[in-house]
């Protein structure tokens, strides 16, 4: 069945995000990052002594090394770099009396160019890619912004900031790149933002890859560790300059539509706001148009023949969607 899908395009500003593909950087392959990515920061860290792991430089380690990476290796989603992250990487506890977690998480965070506006809204997209050492998928992607600094431990990146997305599917597929785009409104004053996953280790939720390696400890009973890993590549942060969210301007019931059920738009516009609906045959031909205007308004089509058809809508304030109609 061909159900209801919804693509936009709008106007944006300038992208926010400082070296938002990681060419700017002075690592080559096979060496420490460190600090050597411009306008980056990354914290990695033991949930059980994260402060030991810190003091004697076991992290950070080679998991950002450009291009080949402790996680494996992927082609650059834009130009020639690109970051490996271990999320989460960690055993759940086995019987007593060894009774604890075992894990690390790392955090990747980044610096924008100007600080956020307050109650303005802001579209923001990166690329992922799960990465082929991982043995385990997992909703295991979290991204938070700070307004005053920046977290220096995992209590803090944990207790602090204000979460701004966190991901509801799980991605299964190794070998491609997979955009993630969302909106948010800002607080007002954030100055760098943060990717890593909150989440605490008894509340995480994984599933095995099948033909992956189980990461087993024979001196340990009952150990079965998880990683997520991951490669990120091309931010952007843009602020939306439309006034009215492009997701909150038209709502479609009825699609597909079955039997004598005939689809319905529901366009909500700015004041003195308005936007045109064109209905089109596969063939192109334009078989319904209506004009919305301000007020909140519906506009049924008339009964349809069972086939597939196309719409756009663009409004006056440079909203652009597109979709497709089913009816049977």
């Amino acid at each position: 069945m061909v159900l209801f899908f919804l693509s936009s395009t709008i106007g944006y500003a300038q992208n926010l995000i400082l070296n938002n593909s990681f060419e700017d950087a002075t690592v080559v392959q096979g060496q420490y990052w460190f600090e050597e990515l411009k306008y980056w920061w990354q914290l990695g860290s033991c949930d059980v002594y994260s402060e030991n792991y810190l003091e004697d430089g076991g992290w950070p380690n080679c998991n950002l090394c450009i291009p080949l990476n402790r996680w494996g290796y992927q082609w650059a989603q834009h130009g020639r770099n690109y970051v490996g992250l271990g999320i989460t990487s960690f055993s759940p506890p086995p019987t007593p009396p060894n009774n604890i977690y075992y894990g690390s998480r790392e955090y990747l965070g980044g610096y924008f160019s100007e600080t956020l506006k307050a109650n303005t809204k802001y579209s923001f997209s990166f690329y992922a890619s799960v990465a082929e050492y991982s043995n385990a998928y997992g909703k295991s992607l979290q991204i938070k912004t700070f307004s005053d600094s920046t977290c220096s431990t995992e209590v803090e990146c944990r207790q602090e900031g204000n979460l701004i997305w966190e991901m509801d599917t799980v991605i299964t597929e190794k070998s491609e790149w997979h955009k993630i785009n969302f909106a948010f409104t800002a607080i007002g004053n954030e100055k760098a933002f943060l990717l890593s996953y909150f989440t605490p280790n008894d509340s995480l939720d994984f599933q095995d890859i099948p033909g992956t390696d189980t990461c087993t400890n024979p001196s340990i009973p009952n150990y079965h560790c998880y990683n997520t890993l991951w490669f990120v590549d091309n931010f952007s942060l843009t602020e939306i300059l439309d006034p009215v969210p492009f997701e909150d301007n038209l709502s479609i019931t009825n699609n597909p539509g079955y039997g004598n059920a005939t689809t319905q738009f529901k366009a909500t516009l700015n004041t003195a706001s308005t936007a045109d609906l064109f209905v089109y045959d596969e063939a192109g031909r334009i078989i319904a148009h209506h004009v919305f205007t301000e007020s909140q308004e519906i506009f049924s089509l008339p009964q349809l023949a069972g086939a597939v058809y196309y719409y756009t809508f663009d409004s006056d304030t440079h909203v652009r969607l597109e979709g497709k109609i089913v009816q049977y």
